[in-house]
């Protein structure tokens, strides 16, 4: 095949789109994980019918893909907002991160929009669920981060010793 013939574009590319897979597939793994721990907090004095319905992996995948396509989108117009419209007024400057909050409240309503459309859930309990996914998400990246850290520090450790 000529997609493996060596070349560092096609490696670079066959890498990123492993990376982006196995990326995608732990976030639709913590969006299921999310969505119990939602479930779990609701179920508190209430019926088991207003629970949030957990998809599969492969559509939780889905669904964390469209989040993360809309995110993407809102960050780019609001980029474009801050520093092609609004640069060319100086009064305006200190009050860009309010204007970056503002989109932030806008985009939690978006992906909350988004998620109740995708799943079988009413508009305030995809808000919900969206800030109980934060949870799961921030201690997989502190995971990953004392994971990266400890493995690079042991691979320093190592050429240290080995090159001393």
């Amino acid at each position: 095949m000529q997609i493996f013939n060596g070349s560092v574009i096609s490696r670079d590319l066959i890498i990123f789109l492993i990376t982006f897979l196995v990326g995608l597939w732990s976030s639709g793994v913590v969006f299921r994980v999310a969505i119990r721990l939602y479930n779990t907090l609701l179920v508190r004095g209430r019926h088991a019918q207003t629970l949030v319905l957990e998809p599969t992996v492969l559509n939780g995948m889905g669904i964390v893909l469209y989040c993360l396509v809309a995110n993407f989108m809102i960050t780019v117009v609001a980029y474009q907002f801050t520093s092609n419209s609004l640069a060319t007024i100086e009064s305006a400057e200190p009050y860009f991160p309010y204007i970056w909050i503002a989109f932030g409240v806008l985009g939690s309503i978006v992906l909350s929009a988004i998620l109740s459309l995708l799943l079988p859930a009413r508009f305030k309990h995809a808000f919900g669920l969206l800030f109980c996914s934060y949870i799961p998400s921030v201690l997989a990246g502190i995971v990953s981060f004392l994971v990266s850290y400890g493995v690079i520090s042991l691979v320093f450790y190592f050429i240290s010793n080995v090159v001393s």
